[in-house]
């Protein structure tokens, strides 16, 4: 299982991205494999890795969308298979698949 930590300041300063360093190193026995720290002003998330699908370097947390200014880490697993894809790429129809109870 992975850990996940973080740090949200209410009091105007930056994070500690040491403190929080260290809670993800209390963390190692749940991820072993990997560790990542992500910070902005009062904000930071930290994660700790066990890789058992993706063990690639593109599964490691927190993960970035800095062109839409996204930071997110969590625990479990987000995959796509041929299956599952055309479901969520359909487009949308302003109707919802099942009737919505009265």
């Amino acid at each position: 299982m992975c850990g996940l930590a973080g740090e949200i300041r209410f009091d105007g300063r930056a994070a500690d991205v040491a403190a929080l360093g260290r809670m993800c190193d209390c963390m190692t026995r749940r991820g072993p494999d990997g560790s990542g720290v992500w910070q902005r002003g009062p904000i930071a998330l930290g994660h700790r890795r066990l890789s058992i699908i993706d063990l690639s370097a593109a599964g490691s947390q927190p993960m970035v969308d800095s062109a839409i200014g996204l930071s997110v880490a969590f625990n479990g697993c987000s995959t796509t298979t041929a299956t599952s894809a055309p479901s969520w790429r359909a487009p949308a129809t302003g109707s919802s698949p099942r009737p919505t109870p009265r």
